[in-house]
């Protein structure tokens, strides 16, 4: 490509849940053709993902990265919802209700903990290769992130 050096792209989810999450349908589908006409004109272009994980999401943590995997990208990385700034442009900050909306709540804690488990154990190829971004140690603060707001 001409322009560009690399192109990322944000991920919220297998198929169902990421159309949800922005409430455009065949929003997912509509990306993994993007990816895939962009690879077929250039197959080592790159073309990483980055995935909030919240409330919304968590639980299909695993089947992310399978989807990223399958739509042929070449990283994927993940971080916690930011809850409490002026990122993305907000003009006003967001109320508590707001906020627990995406926040894992305290009572999901343990199953958010189960899952990060189980993909630290069940995916570390992909760490090892790099293809999930983070660190195992980093990737596990994002359960920290969370924790700290039912304190």
């Amino acid at each position: 490509m001409t322009w560009v050096d690399n192109i990322i792209v944000s991920l919220d989810g297998n198929e169902e849940v990421h159309d949800r999450i922005r409430n455009i349908p065949n929003a997912f589908q509509k990306l993994k053709e993007g990816v895939q006409l962009i690879k077929s004109i250039d197959p080592k272009f790159r073309i990483t993902a980055r995935t909030v994980i919240h409330k919304l999401n968590f639980r299909i943590w695993d089947s992310i990265i399978d989807s990223a995997k399958e739509m042929g990208l070449d990283q994927i990385s993940f971080l916690p919802a930011d809850v409490s700034s002026h990122a993305f442009n907000r003009e006003v900050l967001w109320n508590e209700n707001r906020q627990h909306e995406i926040l894992v709540e305290q009572n999901e804690l343990p199953e958010l903990s189960v899952v990060i488990n189980v993909i630290l154990e069940n995916y570390k190829e992909d760490f090892e290769s790099r293809f999930i971004a983070e660190s195992p140690g980093k990737f596990r603060k994002i359960y920290s992130y969370y924790a700290a707001f039912t304190i």
